[in-house]
């Protein structure tokens, strides 16, 4: 009967750990194992995903500087319509609109702030490039004219006085025919424009 050979493979690998370190170091000298490309390709982030998340960081600071640069900001606003509303009132709510971002600008909001305004029954904002917005103001309609000692004021149909005119002043002739309420009370020399 012959007898079973020895397998050389366990025989080399014995051998090979056996040898000293500082052979197998020259040049083609291989680590075993897989190589590094391979074990590191599951780990790092394909070229397609780097690229596509420096797209979305150079996005976001565009929108950043588009926002905060002066580029978008308002630089001037007009408005119209206004007849008994006085300038000054107008000014102290729009005037604050100068320098702000025309994307942050909330229309609704100033629209809110205008009608506001006892002599404002309606308004409308429209922000346009270049940094531009525009206010059309509807008043109210003048329904009676009340008339004191010290001043004349207008009210509306539902009763509310929205703006004062001069005493001494003649009355537009729209005004002139507008139904007069006086009052001769003692109390009434206390409402003034």
């Amino acid at each position: 009967k012959p007898q079973p050979r020895p397998v050389r493979g366990r025989d080399r690998t014995t051998r090979a750990a056996k040898r000293p370190a500082t052979r197998g170091r020259g040049r083609g000298a291989r680590r075993p194992g897989v190589p590094l490309r391979r074990r590191l390709a599951g780990r790092l982030p394909s070229i397609r995903r780097v690229l596509a998340g420096l797209g979305a960081v150079a996005a976001s600071a565009t929108l950043v500087a588009l926002v905060a640069g002066p580029w978008l900001r308002v630089t001037e606003v007009t408005w119209g319509g206004e007849r008994f509303t006085p300038a000054r009132d107008l000014e102290r709510v729009l005037g604050r609109q100068q320098g702000v971002s025309l994307l942050a600008l909330d229309t609704g909001a100033l629209r809110a702030q205008l009608a506001r305004l006892p002599a404002v029954a309606d308004a409308s904002v429209t922000a346009s490039l270049p940094g531009r917005v525009e206010v059309a103001i509807v008043e109210r309609e003048a329904a009676f004219i009340w008339e004191t000692r010290s001043a004349r004021l207008l009210g509306a149909a539902d009763g509310t006085l929205f703006a004062a005119l001069r005493r001494d002043e003649a009355l537009e002739p729209e005004l002139a025919g507008l139904p007069r309420v006086a009052d001769e009370r003692q109390a009434a020399r206390l409402m003034t424009p």
